[in-house]
This record gives structure tokens, C-alpha cells and sequence, in this order.
């Protein structure tokens, strides 16, 4: 009898430690998106909510070259990551789309294989659809190289150039 008391007592205290932290993650998540909301706009892809900055070209910039640049992020980033390094040097000289990955910052995960970068190729193609870009450059770092290297072969018609940053296109070697 003591050790079916223990059991459900025990039980009880792990489901209300998951309750309390999900309430507490729930809480804290709230909290930071707070503090930093989102900074761009939202479109649809396939039913995957995708969160970007679309930062227009100059007075004239289109008509020199008018290749806009894709930017993806790695691993455990967001669009501020690319735009914090390349927005100021390149803002007016060509538009830019920022966008977060699927499943970072404040785009969704979408279901099944939505880490796989082919999958995150067809949905930032498919945005690239929705913004009325037919060909853009895309600049891919770290995890990003491998969606943009995926980009390149599934919708080769979407890209003029790449550009990697540090990619990982490829297993690495154990340390």
C-alpha cells in the first residue's frame, strides 16, 4: 500500500512541476516577445507563417542591376543576424529581404520535415513567389548555406547567385 501512495504522490508532483513549467515558459515567452517584437511583415506560404523585412532599393538602384538579395540565417539565429551585418552597408543600393527561418524567430515550423533545408528552400522560394521576385541572390550562412545550396537545385529558376557565408553544405568531419 505505502509504495501505490508513493506512486500517485510522486506522479502528482511530476505532473504539476510539467504544468508549472510550461506555465512559467508560456509566461516567459510572452514576456521577451515583449521586449522584442517582431520588426517585419508576415506572409503565408503553404500554410507556413513566414516572418521577413523587406528593405527596398534606392531611387535608381533597380535600374542598374535590380538583383534583390535573399538573406538566411544559421543555426540558432534570426533575420537580425544578416541584417545587422549587411543592412547598413548595402540599404538603397539593392532590395533586401531579412527573413527568419522556419521554426526561428517568428516564423513558424510548419509540420513534418520542415528543418530539412529542401523544405525550407520550396517555402523561401515560394516567398520569394508571394513578394513578386522572380530571381534573387541568396545569401546563405551557416545552416542557411545549406537551404540556399538546396534553393540552387529544387528552384534553380528562383536563383541568379549564390553567396555562403561560413556554410555548412556538408557533413563535418568527428572531432
Amino acid at each position: 500500500m505505502l509504495s501505490f501512495r508513493f506512486a500517485m504522490v510522486f506522479l502528482g508532483v511530476c505532473a504539476a512541476l510539467l504544468v508549472s513549467l510550461a506555465l512559467y515558459s508560456r509566461f516567459e515567452a510572452a514576456r521577451i516577445e515583449s521586449r522584442f517584437p517582431p520588426v517585419g511583415r508576415f506572409e503565408s506560404v503553404d500554410g507556413v507563417r513566414l516572418h521577413f523585412v523587406d528593405v527596398p532599393a534606392g531611387p535608381g538602384a533597380q535600374a542598374r542591376d535590380g538583383l534583390p538579395i535573399l538573406f538566411i540565417h544559421g543555426a540558432s539565429g534570426n533575420l537580425n543576424d544578416p541584417m545587422a551585418a549587411f543592412r547598413a552597408a548595402l540599404e538603397g543600393k539593392r532590395r533586401m529581404i531579412f527573413v527568419d527561418r522556419p521554426g526561428h524567430g517568428y516564423s513558424e515550423r510548419g509540420r513534418g520535415d520542415a528543418a530539412a533545408p529542401a523544405r525550407q528552400a520550396a517555402l523561401l522560394a515560394g516567398l520569394l513567389d508571394r513578394l513578386g521576385i522572380a530571381r534573387a541572390i541568396v545569401v546563405g550562412h551557416s545552416w542557411g548555406g545549406s537551404v540556399a545550396a538546396a534553393m540552387a537545385v529544387e528552384r534553380a529558376d528562383k536563383v541568379a547567385g549564390l553567396v555562403f557565408v561560413a556554410p555548412a553544405t556538408h557533413p563535418g568531419r568527428a572531432a
